[in-house]
């Protein structure tokens, strides 16, 4: 069920918890049936937030995970004064001159956001439930480090905890909280990117969004100004662009600098705007496997077809 910018509240279960405005969102899906009757949500302290986006620049993370995962950023729910905020660890790249890379001109740090702005730029966001962790700790520990303003880490070292970067942040609060510690899981290994992450002197193996949600259980996905259809129209897009880019494929075929930013290539970035153009927007909204098989079966006739067996998953 989705509900379109409905002028209601999301009603205050537990003490310590907070309530949301459902005004200006195209897509509100709870998981649990009483939620989706009751039109409520229980928002908590130490509750984890995973988003997905549109952007090419963000696509390198989801090529880099072992596992395909929409994923590409996390942050901590914190309710203070009974209003929800996202702690996350976040930068800016600067504009930077000459030949040096890029991750030498991020600026950021650990900031909050109010949940209602953190979720506008994101094509869609999760509030995912962690029963068995303490999650007064993992809020404590969020705003622990906010306040010790401790800064974003350009170059994902999971070894060294003095900056930080997104993921790694959300998986100290969990471990705070009770988790088992985490592990950084080597990049998938692609030559061409494996290039492009040693001269951005990039860790060879990080903590990757899609391992912080392991054992939680998921609430709700919304969205600001994407349907639910849409969503899975950029999930299954961006599964089929991973999919592709095999251990034997370059970068550039995929994505190009542009300043000090990536974008697609022409050709890629007509794809994904046709694969939008696929689905009546006035029918029921097909299932993400269904989704995933049309998008699989577009990118047949336009790049032609690709059979990822034939290709060794590793080309070390």
């Amino acid at each position: 069920m989705i509900l379109r910018a409905l002028p209601l509240l999301l009603l205050v279960w537990l003490a310590g918890c907070s309530s949301m405005a459902l005004d200006g969102l195209q897509t509100w899906e709870p998981t649990d049936q009483a939620v989706k009757e009751m039109q409520a949500l229980p928002l908590e302290s130490g509750q984890l937030l995973v988003v997905g986006t549109d952007s090419a620049r963000d696509l390198t993370v989801n090529l880099l995970s072992q596992n395909s995962s929409p994923y590409t950023h996390a942050g901590i729910l914190v309710i203070e004064d009974g209003q929800p905020y996202v702690y996350e660890a976040t930068a800016t790249i600067w504009p930077s001159f000459g030949g040096a890379p890029p991750t030498r001109h991020f600026k950021g740090k650990i900031k909050k956001e109010p949940l209602g702005k953190f979720i506008n730029p994101y094509v869609f966001a999760e509030i995912w439930d962690l029963p068995q962790l303490d999650k007064r700790k993992i809020a404590d520990y969020a705003v622990r480090q906010y306040q010790q303003k401790v800064a974003f880490d350009p170059y994902f070292d999971y070894q060294d905890h003095s900056a930080l970067y997104c993921s790694e942040f959300v998986a100290l609060a969990l471990e705070a909280g009770g988790a088992t510690a985490f592990k950084p899981t080597p990049n998938r290994y692609n030559p061409s990117m494996a290039k492009v992450l040693q001269w951005m002197e990039i860790a060879e193996a990080m903590v990757h969004v899609d391992q912080l949600v392991s054992g939680g259980e998921r609430l709700l996905i919304m969205s600001r100004a994407h349907s639910l259809l849409e969503i899975r129209i950029n999930n299954a897009v961006r599964t089929e662009l991973r999919r592709r880019h095999s251990c034997d494929q370059k970068v550039g075929n995929l994505l190009r600098w542009s300043g000090s930013t990536l974008k697609y290539v022409p050709a890629v970035k007509q794809f994904v705007s046709n694969s939008n153009k696929l689905f009546r927007r006035d029918a029921r909204a097909p299932s993400q496997a269904e989704v995933d098989q049309a998008i699989m079966q577009f990118a047949d006739k336009t790049f032609g077809p690709f059979d990822s067996l034939s290709v060794p998953e590793n080309c070390r």
